[in-house]
């Protein structure tokens, strides 16, 4: 019987740096603004090259909408609010998320 137990650290999340060094965490970024792209994407997915730049990966749910935002990145950004953040995003689009070696999706690519 577990009598006693303490807590260490907390969960960290993941998180991109803007231009300025700041951490913007991927929660907040992602899942904390209303995002018209979660109407038509299956998964968004993030990666960071450089600090200030990053990549939003989108598996659409069709692939009639895949075709219409291919290579538009316009209307691509359209399906996002990253408004306030100092960072210049880029999108692609995937037919599949991209996955760990143990087949498990992560936010964070």
């Amino acid at each position: 019987m577990v009598k006693e137990f303490a807590i260490k650290e907390g969960r960290s999340g993941d998180f991109i740096e803007d231009k300025n060094g700041k951490k913007i965490p991927l929660t907040a970024l992602i899942f904390g603004r209303h995002h018209k792209a979660f109407d038509v994407a299956d998964y968004i997915q993030i990666g960071q090259p450089t600090p200030g730049k990053a990549t939003l990966y989108i598996t659409m749910k069709s692939h009639s909408h895949k075709m219409d935002t291919r290579c538009d990145n316009s209307a691509l950004a359209s399906l996002f609010d990253l408004s306030n953040v100092a960072i210049d995003f880029e999108f692609k689009i995937l037919d599949k998320p991209i996955r760990t070696a143990m087949g498990k999706l992560k936010l964070r690519v």
